[in-house]
């Protein structure tokens, strides 16, 4: 089983779940850029916003977020 869904279903939560987790992440920080910055902005995640995000999903584990954010990482390039 690849490691993602391990760590997925460690957590109790689906590719779903990692998914609406994203997104919301997405347009927090798309909306604060917005404010800050012109239409043609990228909008900049921080790795620790990410990966406190991510741990919400598993009682805001850090540890395991980061396990998730590196596994992401590593499938991403």
């Amino acid at each position: 089983m690849p490691r993602l869904r391990q760590l997925l279903r460690q957590a109790g939560r689906t590719d779903s779940d990692l998914k609406a987790a994203l997104a919301g992440v997405a347009y927090d920080v798309h909306t604060q850029a917005g404010s800050a910055a012109g239409d043609e902005e990228v909008a900049d995640i921080g790795e620790a916003f990410l990966c406190q995000a991510l741990s919400r999903l598993n009682k805001r584990e850090m540890g395991w977020g980061q396990a998730l954010l590196a596994v992401i990482k590593e499938r991403a390039g």
